[in-house]
Order: C-alpha cells, then sequence, then structure tokens
C-alpha cells in the first residue's frame, strides 16, 4: 500500500510493508513508486529488514532507483541498522499526515508531537499549527536547496573462496563457507557398438589325402566320417565307408580335416591313431603328406575390443549421469557434474572374446549418485562471504557481485568441496549524512573549499545551488554517483 504527495520541487511517497512482504517485494514497489522521496512504513511484525545485511541491499536498491529512501519504524535497532547504512529515520506516522489524508483534501501538514508529552490546549495547538505551516512554506517555496554530487574511488576485489557441500547441513552458515545440499540419484542404461579391431588367422579351406589302414583283428566296416588323428591332434575324417577284412593290409581311404586351416596339412606319417570307437586292432598311417588346407585373416573380438568399448560407454555414462541428475535436481538448482558417482550395475557384450565378428555391442545398466545445490543458498553464501572480506571503509556497489564457475577441489562420500572465483566493485564508503550537515548554511564557494577535506574521491565535486538567485543554502542534498 502506498500513498503519495507532491510539491512543486518534490514529490514524496508512502509505502507500508506487509509483514509478508520480502527485499525482492520491496525492490519492486522502489522501482513502482517514481518518487524523489519514499518513506518506508516497516510494522514491528514485518520479517525482513532486521540484519545490517538486508539494510545494506536495501541502500543499494535505493541507490539503483535513485530514490532517497526515509526509514519509518517504532523499532529501535532497526533506526540504528538504517542509520549505519546512511538513512534518514522517522519514529512514527504521526510526521506524515500530510501524506496519509485522502486524495484531493485540503490541509496543513502538522509535524508529530512526542506521543509521552501532554496534548497543548486548543490554542496553543492553533498557534503551532500556523507557525509551523509558515515555516514548511518557507521551507519547501522559500529555501535553496543545495546538490552535491560526490563520485567515490572504487576497487576491483577478487577473492577464491572455499565452500563446502553438505547434504548434512539444514541451513547456509557464510561464516564457514557451508552450502546445504541435497542427494539425488538416477539409474540408467547405456549402449553402443563398436567395430571389433583384433583380427587372427582363420581356417579358410580343408586339408585332404589318404590313409593306409591295416586290420590285424576280426572283420570290420569303418564307417564314413570315422575319426582318425595326428601326432599334433589333428582330426581327418574318412571320406567313405571303408571294409576291413581280417588280416587286411595297405587298405587306402580318402580323408578330409574336419576343420579348415592350413593346420590340417601334416607330413607323411603323422597320422598314426583312431577314435576311440574303432577296435584297436585297426592300424593307421599316411604315406604322403596332406594338402590344400588354407587360412584367411578374419576379425575376432579380444579382451582389448571389450575394453574399449565399455570405457566409451563409461564416458557417455558420465555425461548423461549429469544430465539425469541434474534434471532430477529441478530448476534454481545445480549438481557439479565433476562429483558424480556412476558405478556399473550390470554389463553385457556380445559376442564374447574369441569369436569371429566384425561387429561388437554392449550393454550396461548403471547407477550414479549426486549431491545438489539451490543456487540462491550458494550465491547468498559467496555474496556474505565477500562483502564481510571488505574493509570498513569500503561497501559493494549496487552491482553485487560477479561470481564465477565453481571448481571441484574434492568429494569426501556426500561432502563435496569447491573453489569458486568471485569479484565485487568495492565503493569507499562517504559519510552523506555528515556532509550534508557540515554544508548547511553554507555558499558554494565554502562548500567547494569544505569538500577538499573529503578523502576517497575519485572526481572533483559537483555543487549546484537553486535557485540561481541564492547566496547559500540550508538544505543540502549529496548524492554519490558512480565513477564515469
Amino acid at each position: 500500500m502506498s500513498t503519495a504527495r507532491s510539491t512543486p520541487d518534490l514529490i514524496q511517497e508512502l509505502i507500508f510493508l506487509d509483514r509478508d512482504d520480502d527485499l525482492a517485494s520491496i525492490k519492486a514497489k522502489l522501482e513502482s513508486a517514481g518518487a524523489d522521496q519514499v518513506y518506508l512504513a516497516i510494522p514491528a511484525s514485518a520479517s525482513v529488514l532486521r540484519t545490517p545485511l538486508e539494510f545494506r541491499i536495501l541502500a543499494r536498491m535505493a541507490h539503483e532507483t535513485s530514490t532517497e529512501t526515509i526509514i519509518v519504524t517504532s523499532d529501535g535497532d532497526r533506526r540504528r541498522m538504517a542509520h549505519d547504512e546512511g538513512f534518514r529515520t522517522r519514529r512514527s506516522l504521526h510526521s506524515l499526515g500530510h501524506m496519509m489524508r485522502p486524495a484531493g483534501r485540503r490541509g496543513i501538514w502538522l509535524p508529530s508531537l512526542m506521543p509521552e508529552l501532554p496534548l497543548p490546549s486548543f490554542a496553543a495547538l492553533a498557534t503551532a499549527l500556523v507557525l509551523i505551516g509558515g515555516l514548511a512554506i518557507l521551507n519547501i517555496y522559500i529555501l535553496p536547496v543545495m546538490t552535491v554530487r560526490l563520485t567515490p574511488n572504487t576497487e576491483t576485489i577478487r577473492r577464491d573462496l572455499n565452500l563446502t557441500i553438505d547434504p548434512g547441513a539444514s541451513q547456509s552458515d557464510p561464516q564457514n563457507g557451508v552450502v546445504p545440499g541435497q542427494r539425488v540419484e538416477a539409474t540408467f542404461q547405456m549402449n553402443g557398438s563398436a567395430i571389433v579391431q583384433g583380427t587372427k588367422q582363420l581356417g579358410n579351406d580343408k586339408a585332404h589325402g589318404e590313409v593306409v589302414l591295416t586290420n590285424r583283428g576280426a572283420s570290420v566296416t569303418l564307417p564314413a566320417g570315422a575319426v582318425v588323428l595326428s601326432k599334433s591332434g589333428q582330426r581327418f575324417t574318412l571320406d567313405t565307408a571303408t571294409p576291413l577284412p581280417a588280416g587286411a593290409r595297405d587298405v587306402r581311404a580318402g580323408i578330409t580335416a574336419a576343420d579348415p586351416g592350413s593346420a590340417g596339412n601334416v607330413g607323411a606319417g603323422e597320422i598314426n591313431a583312431l577314435d576311440a570307437s574303432i577296435p584297436k586292432t585297426v592300424g593307421v598311417t599316411n604315406p604322403l603328406p596332406t594338402s590344400g588346407g588354407t587360412d584367411r585373416e578374419g576379425k575376432v573380438v579380444t579382451e582389448d575390443d571389450v575394453a574399449k568399448l565399455r570405457g566409451q560407454l563409461l564416458t557417455k555414462a558420465a555425461d548423461q549421469a549429469a544430465r539425469q541428475l541434474q534434471a532430477n535436481a529441478g530448476d534454481g538448482r545445480t549438481v557439479p557434474p565433476n562429483a558424480v558417482d556412476v558405478k556399473v550395475v550390470s554389463e553385457q557384450f556380445e559376442p564374447g572374446p574369441g569369436a569371429d565378428a566384425d561387429q561388437l555391442s554392449g550393454k550396461m545398466t548403471l547407477r550414479a549418485v549426486g549431491t545438489a545445490f539451490a543456487n540462491k543458498d550458494f550465491d547468498d553464501v559467496v555474496t556474505h562471504m565477500l562483502l564481510d572480506d571488505l574493509r570498513p571503509d569500503l561497501e559493494a556497489s549496487p552491482d553485487g557481485p560477479r561470481i564465477g564457475s565453481p571448481e571441484v577441489l574434492g568429494v569426501d562420500g556426500p561432502l563435496i568441496r569447491l573453489r569458486v572465483p568471485a569479484t565485487v566493485l568495492a565503493v569507499e564508503r562517504i559519510d552523506t549524512r555528515a556532509i550534508s550537515t557540515a554544508l548547511s548554511g553554507r555558499t558554494v564557494a565554502q562548500a567547494r573549499t569544505a569538500l577538499q577535506n573529503v578523502d576517497g574521491l575519485a572526481e572533483p565535486p559537483e555543487v549546484d545551488l537553486w535557485p540561481a538567485w541564492a547566496n547559500r543554502a540550508y538544505r543540502v542534498q549529496v548524492e554519490v554517483v558512480s565513477p564515469r
């Protein structure tokens, strides 16, 4: 709620705060005021403006809107904190009766009487009203105004601040650099494939040859496919069924290697054994070498192929985990990607090592765990730490600090240690109230001479007196402006 009144040279507005207002709603009210002077009435039950930091932020807001803000509160602590940040203060609304009249009703501005004083008589009150009204008219319409613009020195301060994100913390702790965190989890799958890089010699054509069989026992017929073996373990099969009469010698039979490849090319006399199912009375040998077995170079899955595909999937999984956890954390929160823990729940690669294949496929199920923090909590802690590091003669510019990207220093279970660069433009603190008091009643020349003793200025002060015909001013407005 607000009311406004204007004079020929000054627009005033009275803004009442609600008990649930915060700094954001106060900023919105100041920006929509459009007045030269704003009286900000703070009820005792208001939850905002109870700390020096909040009044420091309010001072930046007032500076941004170029509005003189006057604090009206019965709370002595609030008036003291407001005064420390350069605000003028009022104890009650009694002195603002002219601003609380309904619009369109004429009246005389009345200063408030202290509540502890007894009420005066009607005659005394009428006389006081006339005198005060005359003084008010004199002050508003006759007395000149001196405007002093001061440009303070500035200093850019950069700090690397160490913070800890702690899911076990219930609230922020700027003194120790602790930001409360929240654990977030996600389970997801990764699929991928890769070209097999492993190679080896594979069998192409089967070797062929001839064996000579003997039989020292009863008559027997060896079926086609009966197996004979070389000394090196190569297997050959009979091409056709071969009868062996009792006492048979030099019975010839064609053979073919069981597996393709050059390994089936064995020398003469190398084949000397038969499968266990053939009677032991049967003997075998090859008078001539076997031939015709050839090889080819083929792709085969190796352990290196599997390890390479696993690494590729894990790399992609790290990015996917960070995105998934960030989505689960929600808007206004951040999950440091370098502090995300990703573990494999299960994995499957097909075909396995040793298989003849041109392509390898893999599938993984993974579980990611990370710690999220609220961006507002993070920014507030950095701001507190940076501003608390300023010298007493400096204050932060209204633009506030600039916060860089945090760097993960280490992860200890759920705790994350971060280092964040922060920069603030520090402005030399100037006591505008003392300067205004010191210059009251002085001429422009006297004011300029007195201002030469003010330390911390980046540029010479600017002094203007209105109206131009005036010689000196008893009302002095001191403005602090940013360096050009």
